[in-house]
């Protein structure tokens, strides 16, 4: 049956629906003559909570409807008052199929349980399909019968077996069906057996069987299955058992895994004894040991744990290593064990060598650097020195710390060594980034323009680093800037900083937010006497700065007389660079 959209319900004033439905009645009676059962199950529907007065109509097409109409009509007539599912069941029994008629006898009038698996329902193959149900209050004899029928079911291929497996899937939620199920798990192959092992996570007392089938073929069902038996078992068993895997040489790595990170979740006696354990075991297989340091790093109330993944960035650093530590949020963590996880991470970022985990390092970093005890001393003198071979790790570290703030002034002595060196100018790129993040971060704070200009001073002193330099002045001026008229002296400066490089010039000065580019408004007119003094300048980067200003500025001034002017100016420039771009300007267009 198609959904009804109309909720006449919501249309409808209180009191409204009898005046409605005495002009629906004769279409209504009309549908009943013809045996069509759709219109009253519509109207029903329509109205929601509301009573109709239809419900002998819905009882009549629960029994003669066809099954989605019938399925519609059931759960109308049983909304207000389901113990009606008794007279549905005495006038057709076939209607134990229906989910709503099924839900009140199995959790409500048990009574009238009936269990007998039919697969020629008229609303389609039935077993008591047990999802929602609450079996724990029928009666032993009720209990034993479902278990039965639910196993001739699983057994009876006149079912489909999406049946088959639902009826398996019953069988879990049953107490005391775990032996049924385990003859099922290791008597069969393929579907059935996956959908036994299933099964089983409902019953602690599986455990052993799921560790042992963790091994075998169907491993995948068998690990998930162990997260939801786990959480049922006693604690004593729980620890043993886990320990007996994760500790096995033999055992599969999916199955080690899952054991370790049970014991974290569950926290069994000697949890954290057991991770220790095979943490120290120096052939542990990679995966595993990975899977064990995610463990041990939710355990920092004991220091053992964290002292032992000291030795992780040094001894054990793979990719997947320092991703899975990278993860660590300072929230997780009490106060007290933040210091200790700040020097970890900071010794997995120096430990680092591909790109991508050097960049997650660095985000993971900078979460921590607040909590890091140590000084910067290491950092500072590594990373400066052209020929230490440790200063690509420790600039990151480095840069990182400037990111958030927590290394300032210090950074421009190593800016100063580094620059003269053009193999070290990853390192300044590094550091200049961390420079702009933090010109973003507190540029409200009176000691970052001095801090900035100091930096982009020590750079623009060394032609290979002219680009850095005037990424970080451009980073400056937007972050200084409240309006245009406070930036006309700064971007004189910047031209001039790019006098002899025009192309990089014009690829700078597309960062440059002018005019509030980004929130739609207008270049100032509080610039024109910048733009003229740019002119004035007559090298080809100022006046290609002047020719931006200018094709903006007059364009949102509706090219008045003084953007007019500036732009013959330009026009007349013995630059041709500058007046054939400033000819293709055409205000008139």
């Amino acid at each position: 049956m198609p959904r009804d959209d109309h909720r006449l319900d919501r249309a409808i004033p209180k009191g409204g629906e009898a005046a409605l439905l005495a002009a629906f009645a004769p279409h209504l009676q009309a549908a009943r003559d013809r045996g069509d059962h759709a219109l009253a199950v519509a109207v029903a529907s329509s109205f929601g909570r509301r009573p109709t007065g239809l419900e002998d109509d819905l009882r009549v097409a629960v029994r003669d409807a066809p099954a989605d109409t019938a399925k519609a009509a059931a759960t109308l007539y049983l909304a207000h008052h389901p113990e009606r599912a008794a007279v549905l069941l005495a006038d057709d029994p076939a209607t134990i199929a229906l989910p709503a008629v099924w839900r009140t006898i199995a959790n409500r009038r048990t009574d009238l349980l009936t269990l007998d698996h039919d697969p020629d329902n008229r609303f389609g193959p039935w077993i008591p399909d047990l999802t929602g149900i609450r079996p724990g209050h029928w009666t032993p004899t009720q209990m034993q019968t479902a278990r039965v029928r639910l196993d001739e079911a699983a057994r009876d291929e006149t079912f489909d077996v999406p049946t088959r497996i639902r009826a398996l899937t019953s069988l879990g939620r049953l107490p005391d069906a775990s032996t049924i199920l385990q003859e099922w798990a290791t008597g069969t192959e393929g579907v059935m057996a996956e959908a036994a092992l299933e099964a089983l996570s409902y019953s602690p007392q599986s455990l052993r069987l799921l560790l042992d089938q963790a091994n075998g073929p169907a491993s995948s069902v068998a690990v998930a299955a162990l997260a939801r038996c786990a959480a049922s078992a006693q604690p004593f068993l729980l620890g043993h058992e886990l320990q007996t895997v994760l500790t096995a040489p033999n055992a599969k790595v999916t199955a080690r895994k899952q054991a370790a990170r049970l014991l974290e979740r569950h926290r069994p006696p000697n949890a954290l004894g057991i991770l220790l354990e095979v943490w120290r075991d120096p052939d542990l297989h990679r995966d595993v040991r990975v899977a064990t340091a995610v463990a041990l790093r939710h355990f920092p109330e004991d220091p053992r744990a964290l002292e032992a993944l000291a030795e992780a960035p040094a001894e054990h650093a793979s990719e997947e290593m320092l991703r899975s530590l990278f993860q660590a949020n300072p929230t997780e963590y009490p106060l007290h064990a933040r210091p200790a996880m700040a020097e970890l991470i900071r010794a997995c970022l120096t430990a680092a060598d591909l790109p991508g985990v050097r960049f997650r390092g660095r985000k993971a970093f900078a979460a921590w650097a607040r909590w890091y005890p140590g000084d910067h001393t290491e950092a500072l003198a590594a990373a400066s020195d052209p020929d230490d071979p440790s200063g690509d790790a420790q600039a990151q570290v480095l840069a990182t710390l400037v990111e958030v703030g927590v290394v300032r002034d210090e950074i421009l002595d190593v800016l100063a060594r580094l620059a003269p060196e053009n193999l070290t100018r990853p390192r300044v790129r590094a550091l200049a980034n961390a420079l702009q993040s933090l010109a973003r971060r507190f540029h409200d704070e009176d000691w970052i323009e001095p801090l900035l200009r100091d930096a982009v001073a020590i750079l623009a002193d060394h032609p290979l680093h002219t680009g850095t330099a005037a990424g970080l002045y451009i980073q400056l001026i937007d972050a200084r800037r409240k309006s245009d008229a406070d930036i006309s002296t700064d971007l004189v400066a910047l031209a001039d900083l790019l006098r002899d490089r025009p192309v990089l010039a014009d690829d700078k000065y597309g960062h440059l937010v002018i005019g509030g580019y980004y929130s739609g408004g207008a270049v100032s007119r509080d610039l024109l006497p910048t733009v003229h003094a740019l002119i004035d300048r007559a090298h080809t980067s100022s006046q290609l700065l002047a020719l931006r200003l200018v094709a903006r500025g007059g364009a949102d001034a509706d090219w008045s007389a003084e953007w007019r002017a500036a732009l013959s100016r330009l026009r007349s420039s013995p630059l041709p660079e500058i007046a054939e771009p400033a000819w293709n300007i055409t205000p008139d267009a």
